[in-house]
């Protein structure tokens, strides 16, 4: 049985006691953004929010100048104009520590805790698979899917050496035998029917075995899952674990995709996205139209920018009076 849920409220936009001048309801969501998934491309900024380019632009400008976002520099694998996939240097966006501060606390689907993030760490090779998941992050916003980031998955289920006492909590993570720790998956996702999905972007090409442990655990946990691939041969691998584990597969659910008969094991080709957006004015159209996986969605996509268009500005040069306590 697919494990299903409701969607809880909106996340919780409680300001932060660091005090600058202002902070708009995007800004949140856009320092959110960054703390969820380390790092981001201004287009997946626009994409994620569902603001304008120039309104992008500008609010990330508005942020660096209150030293809460920072831009840099680095090297991912990056689909040219002819679609031959080169190591391209690019220019993403993360938080600072400030920006950490500002983003607050939010809650994250599958727990009753909020989580609040610190800023990300980076190294070069992170690069690569962080923007990848952004990639497909925002892809699946995009279709009404709720997203959870790995590193939210992690700060609420993984336990700490530091804080051994610190309250976990257990939904998106599972347990892989012989193997220490759990195991969260790149990304969650929560379809528009309420079906609880792991998603997992495969770059590298790893044993069968490997494949079949994470699989066999999401299935015990009554997860859907899907696996977007960039090679042949991790999509061989991959299918030889579900043959091992006796899934039979149906006709394509969609272009590209292939599916079990239950339809919860999907696999998709990935590929990298787009070099050389330098302007706003190629910020747009980046994702693909199709629903992804081809799991099935309503026609009509969610305003994403309904989130904060209506939120208040605070003003944390004013203390804010937030469930009966000053902030």
């Amino acid at each position: 049985m697919s494990r299903q849920l409701v969607h809880p409220g909106p996340p919780s936009r409680r300001p932060s006691s660091t005090r600058h001048r202002t902070l708009s309801a995007l800004d949140t969501e856009i320092l959110r953004l960054l703390l969820r998934f380390g790092m981001a491309r201004p287009h997946h900024v626009v994409a994620w929010t569902g603001a304008s380019p120039h309104t992008i632009k500008r609010r990330l400008a508005a942020l660096a100048g209150r030293g809460a976002v920072k831009s840099m520099l680095v090297t991912a694998a990056l689909r040219g104009a002819d679609g031959a996939v080169r190591e391209t240097v690019c220019t993403v966006w993360t938080t600072t520590s400030a920006g950490a501060g500002y983003g607050g606390e939010w809650q994250v689907t599958g727990y009753d805790t909020p989580v609040t993030l610190p800023v990300a760490r980076h190294s070069r090779q992170m690069a690569h698979h962080a923007l990848g998941v952004v990639d497909l992050a925002c892809w699946y916003r995009q279709h009404g899917f709720d997203v959870v980031a790995e590193r939210e998955v992690r700060s609420r289920e993984q336990r700490s050496t530091i804080a051994p006492d610190r309250v976990t909590e257990r939904f998106w993570a599972v347990d892989i035998p012989g193997r220490p720790g759990v195991h969260p998956p790149d990304m969650g996702a929560v379809a528009p029917d309420g079906g609880v999905w792991a998603v997992e972007l495969e770059r590298a090409v790893k044993e069968v075995r490997d494949y079949q442990e994470v699989i066999a655990a999401y299935a015990n946990a009554g997860m859907g899952q899907v696996w977007h691939i960039k090679s042949q041969a991790t999509a061989r691998r991959v299918m030889d674990a579900c043959t091992r584990l006796g899934v039979q597969w149906a006709p394509p659910a969609a272009g590209g995709v292939t599916a079990s008969a239950d339809g919860l094991i999907r696999l998709q080709q990935w590929l990298p996205g787009r070099a050389g957006l330098r302007g706003p004015e190629q910020w747009t159209r980046q994702l693909p139209r199709s629903s992804p996986a081809g799991i099935p969605v309503p026609a009509e996509k969610p305003d994403l920018s309904a989130t904060w268009r209506r939120g208040r500005v605070i003003d944390l040069n004013e203390d804010q009076l937030v469930g009966g306590v000053i902030w």
